[in-house]
């Protein structure tokens, strides 16, 4: 298992512009990858407009395969700008408080 894979997550958009589709595509790219490495970045240069629906469905869809505890750990993102960070602070928060 080797430390750190980078991920462009403008590689993973889908053709049709569906932000929770281009979310999915990232999600299962992270999750195929986090099997080969310890450390996933997720660079989202270039990713204006992220909304929280993107957030949730790739925190619900990487939390298939690893734990919310473990996201902050495994997956790091390099935000473009502090109100896309902050959006998925707030996903992020939501996330565990709804966890059981």
């Amino acid at each position: 298992m080797t430390h750190t894979y980078t991920i462009q997550a403008m590689q993973f958009i889908e053709a049709n512009g569906s932000i929770v589709a281009s979310a999915e595509l990232l999600a299962k790219e992270i999750v195929i990858q986090l099997t080969d490495h310890k450390v996933v970045m997720v660079d989202l240069s270039q990713m204006r407009g992220l909304s929280s629906s993107y957030f949730n469905v790739l925190l619900q869809r990487v939390g298939d395969a690893i734990t919310l505890a473990e996201f902050p750990q495994r997956v790091r993102l390099q935000f473009d700008t502090a109100a896309q960070e902050q959006v998925f602070n707030r996903s992020l928060e939501y996330a565990r408080r709804t966890v059981a």
